[in-house]
């Protein structure tokens, strides 16, 4: 008989505000990962009620405290509660080392059974199951979808597996361009084995224009983009996967005038000329370009180059 994993899946859902948890799920090996505010003092830990004692190391990560709390060994498994003083808490389960952890995200609704447990995806699209490592089909029906379907995964002890059953991603070519240029805009869609991924159409403000590359097929698609010559101002872009319920957005800030850096990461240096319909990056041949103009104006920003925009320049070429 199947049985829901609801019961999990709330305890991961409860959700505490100025507090996180790196994971639902931990391993009796590891540490309980927990985000803090900056200034906040460690949390405690609770077990069937009762308070826990634990050793948390703090680390500054992005503007928040992380805190890695070792337990003793023979701590026990199953549920444990990470409070912030008296305010907010999160439940987090811990498992033993022999078990495998799939992580599920996908559309609201879909409904999944994996192993003996059955879950339907809440408002966050998220939920879990802890199975044996070894070959495991995941049942799944999405909503809009008649027919279900099976996805295979391979799990292995001790370690996260992450499935993803829908998702949508656009991505542009740039974020910024000049009016009446034209940019690139390409979509991905991910989906279960077997379920079909309808003939995917970008959704573009009135006045642009997008015209489709058809060597690009489903799952996957690319656009060229070109919004009028007497537009400015911001413009979202949109895909949705009908059947899927999948939706997919980017926005795209229209200006007459750039940002030096992204001149130069879009500058064709062979053509001599602006090109913002391949993705942006600072090569070594562009910053000497830059480097070329320093004391004069670089076209389309209205901007003249200064050694200060080289620096910053110099800087992301090195990163990137």
């Amino acid at each position: 008989m199947r049985t829901l994993a609801i019961a999990a899946v709330c305890a991961w859902c409860t959700i505490g505000v100025g507090l996180e948890v790196a994971h639902p799920v931990f391993f009796a090996s590891q540490p309980i990962v927990a985000f803090t505010p900056i200034d906040a003092p460690a949390p405690t830990l609770m077990w069937a009620g009762e308070s826990y004692q634990a050793v948390w190391r703090a680390t500054e990560s992005d503007g928040r405290t992380r805190w890695e709390g070792a337990l003793e060994d023979g701590a026990p498994l199953g549920p444990w509660t990470v409070c912030l003083n008296d305010g907010p808490c999160r439940t987090v389960l811990r498992v033993d080392d022999e078990r495998a952890v799939l992580l599920v995200q996908g559309p609201p609704g879909t409904e999944i059974g994996a192993g003996v447990e059955d879950a339907v995806l809440g408002e966050r699209g998220e939920t879990f199951f802890v199975l044996p490592p070894g070959d495991h089909t995941v049942n799944v029906k999405l909503p809009g979808v008649p027919a279900p379907a099976q996805q295979p995964v391979q799990l292995e002890a001790g370690a996260y597996r992450l499935l993803r059953l829908g998702a949508a991603e656009l991505t542009a070519s740039t974020n910024s361009v000049l009016p009446g240029y034209p940019l690139t805009i390409d979509a991905r869609v991910e989906a279960p084995e077997g379920v079909r991924i309808p003939n995917l159409e970008l959704k573009v403000p009135e006045g642009w224009t997008a015209e489709r590359d058809l060597e690009f097929l489903e799952p996957e698609g690319r656009w060229k983009v070109l919004p009028p010559e007497d537009f400015l101002g911001e413009a979202t872009l949109s895909l949705r996967v009908p059947g899927l319920e999948l939706e997919a957005y980017t926005t795209i800030l229209v200006e007459d005038r750039l940002p030096i850096d992204v001149v130069t990461a879009h500058w064709d240096i062979w053509e001599n000329k602006v090109d913002f319909t391949t993705p942006g990056e600072i090569t070594y041949d562009r910053l000497r370009w830059a480097v070329s103009l320093r004391g004069q104006e670089m076209p389309y920003t209205g901007l003249t180059v200064t050694q200060g925009h080289l620096d910053a320049l110099a800087q992301r070429w090195q990163e990137e």
